[in-house]
């Protein structure tokens, strides 16, 4: 009977032994689970309210501007800005555009035709802030201006400035500016459109001006000429969009390629005879500033006209059947994915002519060869054979003389690489 009291005052049911370590491990988990959903929606609700407030704040400086636009008397004058403004630590851009529309109604005044006068203004206001909410569009207000005939003079001219990006969509907020008996700067509309009216007759410069914008020849900060006439609107167009990088990997592990071969990129569109070369070392190889063309661009290694696979020279082809690939976009944004460049396999036998066997340890080059016109000077040190007496390298196509140092080329020293996939076995015996 004692035994049986002090059982049941000194020892545990089953029941009564608490959490084991996988209940416990269990519990963690789902607390954690739910912990991170309460905190994704305090988060989330900080957000949304945050950017409540600074859209509040935007709609009241996009109504200022437009007070501010309807209050002008000077409606010839009244032309596009950007200006920031802090309000609460926040810095909020606020753009202002102003677009005339003449009596023929035609959708933008850029698109339309002489001896047409303005009817009416649209002033537009886009504002924007560094920490929008992903996803949400920006503020914009708009308003119309309906002045009299008698603010417009018909002895006056117009310059209608239209800028597309390179799919040939209009770009909005380009600043554009005019230079001739007077000064004026106005941004482009969401048609593209910058409409400068009421210009004395006479000769004035076109000017877009936007910091990471190119064109497709390009220039980065492009003028035009405009001659204005009376009662005339004269048409001036950009194309003009976001800088594009290109990203080249040359060779590969297997078949490295000389540190200092140029690349060539293609596109019809490329002054004036549709590719440009660049010097360079390393891989991968970075061009920037690229106009980013919807067609693309194409890549090959080497600046010779024989490294182009669609080459030709006055005899004609290179290479009849072959083709530049497939063509590449510039990418404006983020980071761009590497470009595998296609270049010539070679793997360079080097063999002792009197006993056929390879020699270890040669230092191999190679010079462009025959008469293909090249951009810059290619020649290049490969290295050095491997214990079977090859080397293995990557090169662009074409003709190329192989030497080796301290030992004579037995035989005609060039040979033609066409364009293909597979490697290319190139057999170098020396005396």
């Amino acid at each position: 009977m004692l035994a049986r009291l002090h059982a049941l005052r000194h020892g545990r049911h089953g029941d009564d032994e608490g959490f084991t370590l996988v209940e416990l491990l269990v519990s963690l988990v789902v607390a954690s689970i739910v912990m991170s959903g309460v905190a994704y929606g305090v988060a989330q609700a900080l957000w949304q309210g945050r950017d409540s407030r600074n859209r509040e704040v935007a709609a009241n400086l996009a109504a200022e501007a437009i007070d501010r636009a309807r209050a002008t008397t000077d409606y010839t004058a009244l032309a596009g800005q950007t200006s920031t403004q802090v309000v609460n630590g926040e810095t909020y851009t606020v753009v202002r555009s102003v677009t005339a529309y003449s009596s023929l109604g035609t959708a933008s005044p850029c698109d339309g035709t002489a001896g047409a006068f303005i009817k009416y203004k649209k002033v537009s206001v886009r504002v924007t802030w560094p920490r929008m909410k992903q996803g949400t569009a920006s503020v914009r207000a708009e308003t119309l201006l309906a002045p009299g005939a008698s603010s417009f003079d018909p002895t006056k001219g117009n310059i209608g400035a239209k800028v597309l990006d390179a799919k040939g969509l209009p770009v909005e907020g380009i600043p554009v500016t005019v230079v001739g008996s007077v000064t004026r700067t106005q941004t482009t509309d969401d048609a593209g459109c910058a409409f400068f009216d009421g210009l004395t007759p006479g000769a004035f410069s076109v000017t877009a001006n936007q910091s990471g914008y190119v064109t497709s020849a390009g220039v980065f900060v492009p003028t035009l000429p405009a001659s204005v006439s009376q009662g005339n609107t004269t048409p001036v167009a950009f194309d003009y969009d976001r800088v594009g990088t290109l990203k080249l990997g040359l060779g590969d592990s297997s078949y490295p390629a000389p540190a200092n071969v140029p690349v060539t990129i293609g596109n019809t569109s490329l002054l004036p005879d549709g590719h440009t070369s660049y010097a360079g070392t390393g891989t991968p190889r970075t061009l920037t500033n690229r106009f980013p063309f919807a067609s693309g661009y194409t890549v090959w290694a080497g600046s010779c006209m024989d490294a182009d696979p669609e080459g030709a020279s006055t005899a004609g082809a290179y290479y009849p059947t072959a083709t530049r690939g497939t063509a590449y976009q510039a990418t404006t944004s983020g980071t761009p994915p590497t470009i595998a460049v296609a270049m010539a396999k070679v793997r360079i036998a080097v063999l002792d002519d009197a006993t056929g066997s390879g020699i270890v340890g040669a230092d191999v080059s190679a010079a462009h060869s025959g008469t293909a016109v090249c951009d810059f000077p290619e020649s290049y040190s490969l290295g050095t054979s491997d214990g079977s007496g090859d080397l293995r390298v990557s090169l662009p196509w074409g003709s190329w003389d192989i030497a080796v140092a301290g030992r004579t080329v037995v035989g005609s020293p060039t040979w033609v690489l066409e364009p293909s996939t597979s490697e290319i076995y190139v057999e170098v015996r020396v005396a």
